[in-house]
């Protein structure tokens, strides 16, 4: 399942709009936002997308232009939706490495998609980060060769793996050494770490959604759709009521009993979403 709100298309035609609607209707939870030509590089700022999608035929300026105003504004994915081959080889030429040809096919689309936010799956919150107040020291972890240093809000979620830990980190994945225990220990005064299950700690910055997948049973879903175990149901209920000061016994908020948290989901589907494969 994709998330409507990651994606922003940019075109004056009508009709484009709806045909990339239907594609879609079954494979992205919202509607695909669209906006006109006009000061498109500016609402792309302020929208921050994680993929936009241009137009190469648009009534004020041309296409390839706004797509690559906003290749130099905002480190946005960019796809070109070309009218003809010339127009996509043209788009390559000036950095665009995607593109859809009209008349899309929706297979291609959803590939396209998929693999275009796959890209850059923590945009938004990289943004946040660049463009955030002054700098945490960063948190040291002894490596095979040394030492790396890693802001908090960089990592998106942690994972043990023996004696090993994997920092899953907007950056990438780095491998340390260390335990989850000492970890947690360390991160006792970072409370956007919740430990959801033995093995996994997750940075709520960056949690998407909390879905049911039967009784008593949860995953949590990050910004790029990456589904993780809960098995610590009761962290997550702490962290839904202390997000907006819900009532319920013993101070929590549980998860079944909230169903819009501050633009986070909290769903309670017994099954799980058609996905694209």
């Amino acid at each position: 399942m994709l998330f409507g709100s990651d994606i922003l298309l940019i075109t004056d035609d009508v009709s484009l709009r709806q045909v990339l609607d239907l594609m879609l209707r079954d494979q992205v939870n919202s509607p695909v936002a669209t906006i006109s030509s006009g000061s498109a590089v500016q609402e792309v700022m302020r929208r921050a997308p994680r993929l936009v999608l241009v137009h190469d035929r648009v009534r004020s300026l041309d296409g390839l232009h706004i797509a690559t105003e906003i290749l130099k504004s905002c480190p946005a994915k960019v796809v070109l939706i070309a009218s003809d081959a010339s127009r996509a080889a043209d788009a390559y030429e000036l950095g665009i490495t995607d593109f859809l040809m009209l008349p899309l096919r929706r297979q291609r689309v959803l590939n396209c998609l998929t693999r275009a936010l796959s890209a850059a799956p923590f945009l938004r919150k990289k943004l946040h980060v660049i463009s955030g107040g002054p700098a945490k020291p960063p948190l040291r972890f002894k490596s095979r060769h040394g030492f790396i240093f890693v802001q908090d809000s960089e990592i998106v979620w942690i994972s043990a793996a023996g004696n090993y830990l994997e920092l899953h980190c907007v950056s990438g994945t780095h491998r340390v050494r260390g335990t989850l225990l000492e970890t947690c220990a360390r991160l006792e005064n970072h409370r956007q770490f919740l430990r959801v299950h033995r093995s996994i700690v997750v940075n709520a910055e960056y949690l998407r959604e909390v879905r049911s997948w039967g009784v008593d049973e949860y995953v949590v879903v990050l910004d790029d759709a990456k589904e993780l175990p809960v098995s610590r149901k009761d962290v997550i209920d702490e962290w839904v009521a202390s997000t907006r000061g819900l009532p319920s016994e013993d101070g929590c908020c549980r998860i079944d009993e909230a169903a819009q948290i501050s633009g986070r989901t909290i769903k309670t589907d017994p099954q799980p979403e058609a996905r694209i494969s």
